[in-house]
């Protein structure tokens, strides 16, 4: 069995000061991936199999556009499907129109609230929310003019701030035009060390079970009368089960060891974000190992991910 998804770092730096995220305080370091490196992972991940998609990770890519273009480009004279994740906001018509005719074949916008102060507020820019509509009314504009199956989806971090308003925002989302939404539990921050009951202390955590629970429902109804979510019925209950359980999940239900490979911005491969805290060193690292070779020896080297019971296993990429 291949990998669901390959992950790969390409610029850490980004424009925004989200909440919830310290990413913005990190750089790049001396030691990072050169372009040709980054293109050799793309070749490497065509040789072994064009149908394992590309998900192009880190902070904000449009800071860095050159090092974008250049995964990009890589990725669709290999043949290679790419994703990027991005905040919108600095889209330009320019940005647009190339995005959808790169090998990047899908592209992810950030909303976390279809209220533009709260959107604004969680991601600690004034104005952020309206230029993040403009990027994404931009992509979805070049999205109609190219018609080759590129497509412009939604993610929505789900917290105290929203979890009351999921129909309302799956309106609001599905009447934009785009193809599919994708709602991710909200997480501790990866960048810092931080504590177990680091929800505590967070304005975006939900308190009221209650209120988590019909979140939750809201979603599963809309889900299952046809409206564009990308998760599964069963996902949603494990997004329950974490917001019920922060500190820990009664049961494992973290499959990233079946799903995913992630090379982070200086070429070290892992199964999943949190393989240090587990106490698991990584896998190898792309400038002395081939990525098919790790593949093949993760149940080896990552056993000890069998058991993880924290709340990362609720998010898309580590979904069971």
């Amino acid at each position: 069995m291949n990998p669901s998804h390959v992950f790969l770092d390409v610029n850490l730096s980004c424009n925004l000061r989200c909440v919830q995220c310290a990413i913005h305080e990190l750089h790049n370091p001396p030691e990072s991936l050169t372009d040709e490196e980054r293109v050799g992972v793309v070749r490497q991940v065509a040789q072994w199999d064009t149908n394992i998609p590309l998900v192009i990770t880190g902070g904000e890519q449009l800071v860095a556009r050159s090092a974008l273009k250049a995964v990009a480009d890589a990725c669709k004279q290999s043949g290679v499907s790419a994703t990027l994740s991005t905040n919108g906001t600095l889209i330009t018509e320019a940005d647009a129109s190339w995005l959808a005719n790169s090998g990047i074949r899908c592209v992810v916008v950030s909303f976390d609230s279809l209220r533009p102060e709260v959107h604004d507020r969680i991601r600690g820019v004034p104005g952020t929310w309206e230029r993040a509509l403009r990027g994404l009314r931009l992509l979805l504009k070049a999205r109609d003019l190219a018609a080759n199956g590129f497509t412009v989806l939604t993610s929505t971090i789900l917290g105290r701030h929203n979890l009351h308003e999921m129909d309302a925002m799956t309106d609001w989302l599905w009447s934009l035009g785009i193809d599919n939404t994708l709602y991710q539990p909200l997480q501790p921050d990866f960048v810092r060390n931080m504590p177990s009951d680091w929800y505590l202390s967070s304005p975006l955590w939900p308190t009221d079970p209650q209120a988590i629970n019909k979140g939750i429902d809201l979603l599963r109804k809309r889900k299952a009368a046809g409206a564009r979510i990308y998760q599964a019925e069963p996902q949603f209950e494990d997004m329950r089960l974490y917001f019920h359980n922060p500190q820990g999940l009664p049961e494992s239900i973290c499959a990233s060891l079946d799903n995913n490979l992630m090379i982070d911005v200086v070429g070290q491969i892992r199964f999943c974000f949190n393989m240090d805290q587990l106490g698991i060193p990584i896998a190898g690292n792309v400038r002395t190992h081939k990525l098919r070779e790790v593949w093949s020896s993760r149940h080896t080297s990552a056993s000890g991910m069998r058991a993880c019971r924290k709340g990362c296993g609720s998010m898309i990429c580590h979904a069971r």
